[in-house]
């Protein structure tokens, strides 16, 4: 009797220590390090409505006097940012990469036809970026990460958001020079260029304290301002 509940309890102990091996490996599965949040953007999504032609009955919280005002207006009149399904523009928010993709590809006339980009994390971009983000890939505008994922929801930096909008306008040649900043050291070398053409041509201006932030995230209404003074072909001293 004594062996038979001995066999009995060791068997047990087998199966329970079996089932804690099985969870943590279950637990550590490194195929998870790659997928992104799993929180699909809902209240994020643009609306695809067509702007009103009177700012007054545009952006709720954008006032007249908005530093970015007339940038924001110029943009939504035009197309390129459309704003929220809440009649908001949300210009401290920062820009997704998904949304910087969404709005070249307006700048581009929309295009269709793009085939499938094929990133790892497909299943998170939002359906209302899909054209976008085909377009940008194919176009070598926006090619995503190492690992093959594109991150959609991740904020873009100023220097990425200006190295996009070069490669966007054809990487030309530029003869501008970041010498003039005080934190021109802080912006990496895959960027250089493009900042510097992006200085030279007037659509960056840096800040009052005479930096560039180039790792800082770029929001809504400087990218408003940063597309206005290029294509709008009107001089802005503001701040972007």
């Amino acid at each position: 009797m004594k062996k038979m509940l001995a066999l009995i309890l060791c068997v047990a102990m087998c199966f329970a220590l079996g089932a804690y091996t099985f969870a943590d490996v279950a637990t550590t599965d490194p195929s998870s390090s790659d997928v992104p949040s799993t929180d699909v953007p809902s209240t994020d999504v643009p609306s695809t409505d067509v702007p009103t032609t009177d700012p007054a009955n545009k952006f709720i919280d954008v006032a007249d006097d908005h530093v970015f005002a007339e940038e924001i207006y110029w943009c939504a009149d035009n197309g390129y940012m459309i704003g929220y399904k809440d009649n908001t523009f949300r210009p401290a928010n920062n820009i997704t990469r998904a949304q910087v993709c969404t709005i070249f590809w307006r700048l581009a006339g929309a295009p269709t036809g793009a085939a499938d980009a094929g990133y790892a994390d497909a299943a998170y971009i939002a359906s209302d970026y899909v054209v976008a983000v085909n377009w940008a890939k194919a176009n070598g505008v926006m090619i995503g990460y190492y690992d093959n994922c594109f991150r959609p929801d991740q904020a873009i930096t100023r220097e990425e958001f200006v190295a996009v909008f070069y490669r966007f306008v054809g990487s030309p040649a530029t003869a501008g020079s970041l010498a003039g900043f005080a934190d021109a050291a802080d912006v990496k070398a895959p960027f250089v260029n493009a900042m510097a053409w992006a200085v030279e041509n007037g659509i960056v201006i840096g800040y009052n304290d005479n930096t560039l932030l180039p790792q800082n995230a770029l929001t809504r209404g400087a990218m408003a301002a940063i597309v206005y003074r290029y294509f709008g072909n009107v001089a802005s001293t503001e701040v972007a």
